[in-house]
């Protein structure tokens, strides 16, 4: 029980602190212009995984001025086990340049590993799949993008004797600051 105390606490305080950072959106000092300031790098957090206790982070640097590409993780931590991935993504802003707002296209690979306290189950897998969606970026820096698309998941569970493998939609929200 107390596990669950610190746990629900963080997904409120989290919740709080998106609501709060999105809120101010709406006012006329906060409303996003196109083009924003020249900026090269965008750090992010998936907000609906992080409310749920799964931490997606991604850090992203433009290559050239419509195409940007970084690193993904993702970690969690539950009472009965947790989870570790890391993956990369591509991302085109085809007619804009990257950071800017507009439509994206992203290609993504991931991979990660769980496992349980409860057992020595461990399972593994792998995606790789592509986002389409739109991003608002705001002067300040601040960001947000949501986006869908199609993977292909493949997971391993070995001492149990089951694979996985098929075609699944997949979507995308994320909260970021870029610089």
């Amino acid at each position: 029980m107390n596990n669950l105390i610190p746990s629900q606490l963080l997904r409120v305080l989290s919740l709080l602190i998106f609501v709060t950072l999105t809120s101010g959106f709406s006012s006329k000092s906060f409303a996003a212009e196109s083009p924003v300031a020249e900026r090269t790098a965008n750090f992010s957090l998936d907000p609906i995984g992080f409310i749920n206790g799964i931490s997606n982070l991604g850090m992203e640097w433009q290559i050239i001025e419509t195409v940007s590409a970084g690193p993904t993780l993702s970690y969690s931590n539950f009472g009965t086990g947790g989870m570790i991935g890391f993956g990369a993504t591509l991302t085109f802003t085809p007619g804009h340049s990257v950071f800017s707002n507009g439509w994206f296209i992203r290609p993504f690979v991931e991979y990660a590993t769980a496992s349980s306290n409860l057992s020595t189950a461990t399972a593994t897998g792998a995606a790789l799949g592509s986002y389409s969606g739109y991003w608002w970026f705001w002067d300040n820096g601040l960001n947000l993008g949501a986006g869908l698309g199609l993977q292909y998941l493949a997971i391993n569970m070995a001492a149990i004797g089951l694979n996985y493998s098929n075609f699944m939609p997949t979507g995308m929200a994320q909260i970021g600051y870029s610089f």
